[in-house]
């Protein structure tokens, strides 16, 4: 779907550009995080309570492997 100011996909490319000018922040990107699986998902887009348990293990691994 895009909008005014893109797509997701162009958004998160324009949140990576300019992170690239900070060498101090690092960017995780969330779409990679948890497997694409409609059984995860409560809408279609956002996780259900299963998917947000895995996006958060995943995203605390992703931190603990940036430190």
């Amino acid at each position: 779907r895009s909008y005014k100011r893109g797509n997701l996909q162009n958004i998160r490319e324009n949140i990576k550009r300019v992170a690239d000018f900070y060498p101090h922040f690092q960017v995780i990107d969330g779409g990679t995080l948890i497997p694409h699986d409609p059984a995860l998902l409560k809408d279609g887009v956002h996780p259900n309570d299963q998917g947000y348990a895995l996006l958060g293990e995943a995203l605390a691994q992703a931190i603990r492997e940036r430190l």
